[in-house]
């Protein structure tokens, strides 16, 4: 007797398509806040035409500059007279960035009271922060002139210790303005401030010795040789990157950077390429 067998069929296997690869994607979430930086530089601005109108405007007197043999007076007249026209040039430069960025915090959290009290406070804080370290720093960098010219790294430390005490106060006053009397975001805006003018002075720094060699950027002020000129854009250039410096610090430190980039996963195609 024939008995059909039974037929064995194998299972079809469908082929599964590997998986898309995932890429991250950085986005920039809105709300970025423009406003301090807007204030920032025209703080700059706004202090350039008092730097080009000080910067050079008080000299050693007739009397010291006509020894012929003896430099005593003359140095410290001229160390003197550095200082001053430094605390007016960088006093305004602080009292204005402080003003511009105290009011742009309390603006960013639309407070009347905050942008009033973060403007004169960082006025305050900023004037005191420009015009006290020139009287520390100016004599020494006039001693030691010829070795600026040597030693970028002590042009810097100069630059730094005149500039870095301004952003630090613009920061605080931000965080005053934006936060109010935030111990945590006080701190991290002095600090950003801090690092943003002290990041502000490198780049300045090295622009001026990679493409501004004859502009004497080491000094404390910049000069054209062998006769200066007024309303250097160089002189300008340092206010800028100080100020914009600073607004970038104290704007990411009291916010911190995950408050404007997100990452996002994104499934990559044949046709798409991940960012």
């Amino acid at each position: 007797m024939n008995h059909d067998q039974p037929q064995h069929t194998r299972p079809e296997i469908h082929e599964v398509p590997p998986a898309a690869p995932v890429a991250a994607t950085a986005r920039v979430r809105r709300g970025f806040p423009i406003l301090p930086f807007i204030l920032a530089v025209a703080a700059a601005a706004a202090a350039w035409p008092v730097l080009e109108a000080n910067y050079n405007l008080r000299q050693p007197s007739e009397e010291a500059a006509s020894q012929a043999y003896d430099f005593r007076a003359l140095n410290k007249e001229t160390g003197e007279a550095n200082s001053l026209n430094a605390a007016y040039s960088f006093g305004a430069l602080g009292g204005l960035l402080g003003l511009g960025l105290g009011l742009a915090g309390g603006l960013g959290r639309r407070s009347a009271t905050g942008a009033l009290l973060g403007a004169l406070v960082g006025a305050g804080l900023g004037l005191a922060a420009g015009v006290l370290p020139p009287f520390l720093l100016m004599p020494m960098a006039h001693m030691r002139r010829e070795e600026l010219l040597r030693d970028p790294a002590l042009g810097f430390g100069i630059h730094l210790g005149l500039w870095a005490p301004l952003g630090a106060m613009a920061g605080l006053a931000y965080a005053l303005g934006r936060y109010g009397v935030s111990a945590r975001h006080l701190v991290m805006g002095l600090m950003g401030g801090l690092i943003g003018a002290t990041l502000g002075t490198l780049v300045y720094d090295i622009i001026g010795a990679v493409v501004l060699t004859l502009h004497s950027t080491q000094n404390p002020f910049a000069a054209t040789q062998p006769v200066d000129t007024k309303w250097l854009p160089t002189r300008l250039l340092c206010l800028g990157c100080v100020a914009i410096g600073s607004a970038i610090g104290a704007v990411l430190a009291t916010r911190g950077v995950r408050d404007f980039v997100s990452t996002e996963p994104t499934i990559v195609t044949s046709q798409t390429k991940p960012a």
